[in-house]
């Protein structure tokens, strides 16, 4: 159909001389000389219907069908035939089976033709809508069945989902961004939860009050939030968040997602490990303590004798009794520093003094180094300061110091250094020993491993002091190649807020 609403007719070979009848029945007509030329005929859009004469047709050969509509852009074809009881063409059983309509000039004068070509173009146009309408139906049919298969899988992923979060070890909770539950599985109850029926309710009415505040932190971050990730104590359970934010873009916050883990046991297992490295440096601290006190007790023994033998001068007493006090002060002082490294207190980060600690450390390990007969070296600055717990530091220098000591042969040198580094300090303690074997240095930290003798070692020296020192903000690491082996131990310089 044209623009105008005309019905469209493109006649082809003898029946262009039907162009002027046509025209006066209200149809828009276009006319070719021949079948050759209906590619000529220009058409701003396809006829609605092409009409050949019966002859035109005949002699246009095989396949005429195929090539007509061909050349009239795929449009449908009828067929001009003089009148109704003229034989047909040997062809015509393929006409009709091609669904071409026959038309007959005979019937221009009564309006029976025009009213024919209409019934066909309306015929044709009612099938093509029927096509239109059954694609479509079956374009409906795909994308319902998509749909459906679809909407299975995410159900089933849903579901898949569901049922990992609600197994999975670690408790979750899925919190909206008004703060109610949508979410808590079983260990999520059970670690944080005062109700069993925490889902739908706000989290503030159920969550334990140490819960809540990280939660708080990540439901009012601003618009660029990252994720949070805290350690809280609720009760006697030591617990780790991880709180994921749920965006669907960065300024608009839908949720967030909240793991947590049950770290009491490990907690439990760090302390029993560092109370067992504690009592082993005990031990070697113990033989040093011995060792220690008896000179300086040694010293005082006789001084009193001599006090004794000269009561009645004065000056002399003065000496002694000077003398008594400085080693009683010695013995003090070592007697403290046991007492300080068995502590189980709290750590307490203060500013002390690197070089004094240092030289508490040589004092408890002292002895081991002479009956080895190994030299110390100790170039570390009096004015170097740290801010960290004075027992916690002391013992981390003293499992450095042991561990050096162990791997010097006898007639070696322990040296002790420190740089400063920015805002730290970097402890250096160097060896001469045979240096560590390059299979060995991926588990130099780790617990339980060592390279003495069995019954000579724990093998969590160096393991809790990596840990102590990071907890306090620190690092250690080591550099070794034959016959030398250096650990550093980087400890804050300045508090760190």
């Amino acid at each position: 159909m044209s623009k105008s609403g005309q019905s469209r007719i493109l006649l082809a070979g003898m029946a262009a001389a039907l162009s002027t009848a046509l025209r006066g029945s209200g149809f828009r007509v276009d006319a070719a000389l021949s079948l050759a030329a209906i590619s000529l005929v220009d058409c701003d859009e396809p006829p609605d219907l092409v009409i050949v004469g019966l002859h035109d047709f005949t002699t246009f050969g095989d396949g005429a069908v195929e090539k007509i509509s061909f050349l009239a852009g795929g449009a449908r074809l009828a067929i001009l035939c003089e009148k109704p009881d003229l034989p047909m063409p040997e062809n015509a059983p393929i006409l009709v089976a091609s669904g071409i309509e026959m038309l007959y000039l005979s019937e221009l004068s009564s309006g029976v033709l025009a009213a024919r070509i209409s019934r066909v173009i309306a015929s044709h146009r009612m099938n093509d809508l029927l096509v239109a309408a059954q694609h479509e139906s079956r374009k409906t049919r795909f994308l319902e069945d998509e749909l459906s298969m679809q909407s299975d899988v995410l159900r089933r992923q849903q579901t898949l989902n569901w049922e990992i979060l609600s197994n999975i070890s670690a408790g979750v909770l899925i919190v909206d961004q008004e703060g109610c539950i949508l979410f808590a599985n079983g260990t999520a109850v059970e670690l944080v939860c005062n109700s069993q029926n925490a889902i739908g309710r706000f989290y503030a009415e159920v969550l334990a009050r140490e819960v809540q505040r990280p939660i708080d932190a990540a439901l009012n971050a601003p618009e660029t939030g990252s994720d949070l990730r805290c350690r809280v104590k609720s009760g006697a359970k030591h617990l780790a968040l991880q709180i994921c934010s749920l965006r669907e873009e960065p300024e608009v916050l839908r949720g967030i997602l909240v793991f947590i883990s049950d770290e009491t046991g490990e907690i439990l297992r760090d302390s029993r490990m560092a109370t067992a490295e504690k009592l082993a440096t005990l031990g070697t601290a113990f033989s040093g303590v011995a060792h220690e006190l008896r000179n300086p007790l040694s010293i005082i023994a006789t001084q009193a004798l001599s006090g004794l033998k000269h009561l009645d001068n004065q000056e002399k007493l003065v000496a002694v009794f000077d003398s008594v006090r400085k080693h009683a002060e010695r013995c003090a002082s070592v007697t403290n520093a046991m007492l300080e490294l068995a502590s189980s207190n709290p750590a307490v980060p203060v500013y002390h003094s690197l070089a004094e600690l240092i030289e508490e450390s040589l004092r408890i390990v002292g002895f081991k180094s002479e009956a080895q007969r190994i030299a110390f070296v100790n170039t570390v600055s009096p004015d170097f300061r740290i801010y960290a717990d004075r027992n916690r530091t002391r013992q981390i220098l003293v499992n450095m110091i042991v561990n050096a000591v162990d791997a010097t042969t006898s007639g070696g040198t322990v040296s002790i250094a420190a740089v400063r580094d920015k805002a730290r300090i970097v402890v250096s303690v160097e060896d001469t020993g045979p240096g560590i074997d390059p299979a060995a240095a991926p588990f130099v930290f780790d617990p339980f491993y060592t390279t003495k003798d069995p019954g000579s070692g724990t093998g969590m020296g160096l393991s809790l002091a990596a840990k102590m020192i990071g907890d306090c903000g620190g690092s250690i690491w080591f550099e070794s190649k034959p016959g030398k082996t250096v650990f550093f131990a980087a400890f804050p310089a300045e508090r760190i807020v």
